[in-house]
């Protein structure tokens, strides 16, 4: 018998359902769906620390996360 791949939380990944959180979620700017190390690049835009942590709570149901901060744009949309 084929061992079913780990996803974490222990369930299958729920692409429909975490692309309906993040596509209604009014501090998500942009979110891709990509390839490599994780499923998705989502660029939030929080009003400040606890909004970012009401935002990652609200993750949580939907798998693993990572959180990265920019620090200075080198490239602005638009040029």
């Amino acid at each position: 018998m084929e061992e079913e791949p780990y996803y974490g939380r222990g369930s299958p990944p729920r692409f429909e359902a975490i692309e309906t959180f993040l596509s209604l979620h009014p501090d998500v700017e942009s979110a891709s769906k990509i390839a490599g190390e994780g499923c998705y690049h989502v660029v939030v835009a929080c009003a400040d620390d606890r909004g970012l942590e009401a935002f990652t709570q609200q993750l949580q149901p939907y798998g693993r996360y990572r959180v990265a901060s920019e620090l200075r744009r080198i490239i602005k949309d638009g040029r």
